[in-house]
């Protein structure tokens, strides 16, 4: 078997000559004769942004854009902010170094950002907008309580009926809530400016037990019940006279465990 023979190469730290097989110099290796020549060689020594203590980096950490000596040092500085210019308002703001990494930090607020947008926030709004003789109906994405959603910047998703007030009237004043007032009755999908009115936190709540909506209202006053009290009486009733909770459940347009439920009175046991 033939033995590969050794090369003789310089060390470019200390000019000592040593010898290391072919396949390191094709490699682009073979370049420094020990690891104290190797550190010497390449390290640099740079001064901590932080508490100004000398350290030495390897150059790919210089490349990296490395200026502390430890983890500590490097966590104090990606805490404090960045003066920035907003580049739709041109205001000065700050905003914190992570979020302009990621591309964000452009915007010194929420509205400028909807400006910002490939498709203007205005137009996107009436796509998804049913206009009826009273309410404006919101056609998107609901939340859990009835209110339409709208997307305003990547994956933040604003009330529906809040920007329309933004679009119609102008600013939100901070602390106010935009309420509904809609004129057949509670109808949290709406988006017509007509139908809404600012108002206090307290306004706010006060609204929500006028409508129903507070947690712990019982039976019909609760605004997510699907039947009456009424309704409730005479499943029982059917019940008791020998109907199957599989009929019943086709017969009121429910599940069988939400007529089960009813029939053991798990459910509205304030019916007699």
């Amino acid at each position: 078997m033939a033995v590969s023979k050794s090369t003789i190469v310089t060390c470019l730290a200390c000019t000592k000559q040593f010898s290391i097989p072919p396949s390191r110099v094709r490699d682009g290796g073979g370049k420094y004769c020990s690891p104290q020549c190797y550190q010497s060689g390449k390290a640099e020594y740079l001064t901590c942004a932080v508490c100004s203590k000398s350290f030495y980096a390897r150059p790919s950490e210089i490349l990296r854009g490395r200026k502390c000596c430890s983890l500590q040092c490097s966590g104090k500085t990606k805490r404090q902010r960045i003066s920035m210019i907003c580049v739709v308002c041109s205001r000065p703001f700050e905003a914190w170094p992570s979020r302009i990494r990621r591309g964000w930090g452009k915007c010194c607020s929420y509205t400028c950002k909807v400006t910002t947008l490939r498709i203007p926030l205005e137009k996107r709004f009436w796509s998804k907008v049913n206009k009826t003789e009273s309410c404006w109906l919101w056609t998107a994405a609901l939340n859990h309580g009835g209110y339409g959603l709208v997307g305003v910047w990547h994956d933040w998703m604003w009330p529906a009926h809040r920007v329309s007030w933004m679009l119609h009237v102008g600013p939100i004043p901070d602390g106010l809530w935009v309420l509904h007032n809609c004129p057949g009755g509670d109808n949290p999908a709406c988006v017509n400016p007509a139908h809404l009115w600012l108002g206090t936190g307290a306004d706010n709540t006060a609204d929500m037990v006028a409508k129903g909506r507070q947690r712990g209202a019982v039976g019909e006053n609760n605004c997510f019940a699907e039947i009456s009290e009424q309704s409730v009486r005479d499943i029982r009733n059917l019940h008791e006279a020998g109907r199957t909770v599989k009929e019943l459940a086709i017969q009121f347009a429910m599940s069988e465990t939400g007529i089960r439920l009813i029939v053991k009175r798990k459910t509205w046991k304030h019916v007699a």
